[in-house]
């Protein structure tokens, strides 16, 4: 679980391509061979409202999905959960801009549940469980 926030958000996707530019190399900075990391920002908005993407992909087991909505869960002051309609904006590898909908700064999102099978997954195998300590 993770708090929504509102904070700085861009487009920068990792794609690697080989081009040929003309740039000005007047104080002869640039020498042949050499190589460049350039970013390319294609969006980018200022105090976005964001969620981590894993809070859209979140599923809570044994509902159904409405596949036309967006939406997100969240625990309410109970420590409830309930689902929040959603309206997103721009999106980069870790997080999604909401523009619209009823979440709110500081609400607390869903990104996953323990359920008893993942439970069970979790344990480790046999020998490597935490035992008393050495005497």
């Amino acid at each position: 679980m993770t708090q929504v926030r509102n904070a700085p958000i861009s487009i920068q996707n990792v794609v690697t391509y080989d081009v040929v530019i003309t740039v000005d190399n007047r104080e002869l900075k640039l020498k042949p061979g050499m190589t460049a990391n350039v970013t390319i920002v294609t969006a980018q908005k200022d105090d976005a409202l964001r969620v981590p993407n894993g809070a859209l992909r979140f599923r809570m087991p044994n509902l159904p999905l409405d596949k036309k909505a967006t939406r997100v869960w969240v625990l309410d002051r109970n420590g409830q959960p309930r689902q929040v309609d959603v309206t997103t904006g721009i999106v980069d590898s870790l997080s999604t801009e909401i523009v619209g909908g009823k979440l709110r700064e500081g609400d607390r999102v869903i990104l996953g549940i323990d359920t008893t099978e993942e439970q069970t997954q979790k344990k480790l195998p046999p020998g490597f469980e935490p035992g008393r300590g050495m005497r």
